[in-house]
């Protein structure tokens, strides 16, 4: 699994740990009538902000988290895959935060091409950091923007032992996108 992270909400000041078997952070809206969305991030400094869940809309979303990885200025980023379910228990609203289930994943991406890498994004966001999925391997995908339009952008790149930044603008031109429809899938 990953390493314990530490989570905490844009409206509460209170934080609640990814290892502990159970925690519960209550909080309140200051203004009803706004939006209800909640947003999460690693503990760390340089840990980055997850995309927007609606507290209004019901059910369960995975959710890719980015996390700074290592130290120092040469670290880089990471990600931590969580599964969130948003319940409605009679007033009040439960979010259930949870590692996502490795055996069994919302989506869970197959790379079966023998030499060539499959990389994927959420359709909507820049290809500068995607999902990579060696030859021969199968990775867990999370929405970076769980309530946004359900597409998965993917390309194919041809494994290469090393490429220039000119070689690899060039070779990204030409490559082609294909968009799949999560939501159509099986009907």
């Amino acid at each position: 699994g990953t390493e314990a992270r530490w989570f905490r909400t844009l409206s509460s000041s209170s934080s609640c740990s990814s290892s502990s078997s159970s925690c519960k952070c209550s909080f309140h809206w200051e203004d009803g009538n706004k939006p209800k969305a909640l947003m999460f991030r690693g503990a760390g400094t340089r840990d980055a902000w997850s995309g927007r869940l609606q507290v209004d809309l019901l059910g369960s979303f995975p959710l890719r988290i980015p996390v700074a990885t290592g130290a120092g200025a040469g670290a880089g980023a990471g990600y931590v895959n969580l599964k969130v379910e948003i319940r409605s228990q009679g007033p009040s609203t439960r979010v259930i935060v949870s590692e996502e289930d490795e055996k069994h994943p919302d989506i869970l991406l197959v790379n079966k091409l023998p030499r060539s890498s499959l990389l994927a994004t959420q359709a909507h966001q820049s290809r500068r950091d995607p999902l990579v999925i060696l030859p021969q391997e199968e990775k867990i995908f999370c929405w970076s923007e769980p309530h946004e339009k359900q597409l998965i952008s993917l390309w194919v790149r041809e494994s290469m032992a090393e490429q220039t930044s000119a070689a690899a603008e060039e070779e990204e031109e030409e490559e082609e996108t294909v968009a799949v429809d999560v939501e159509k899938i099986g009907s």
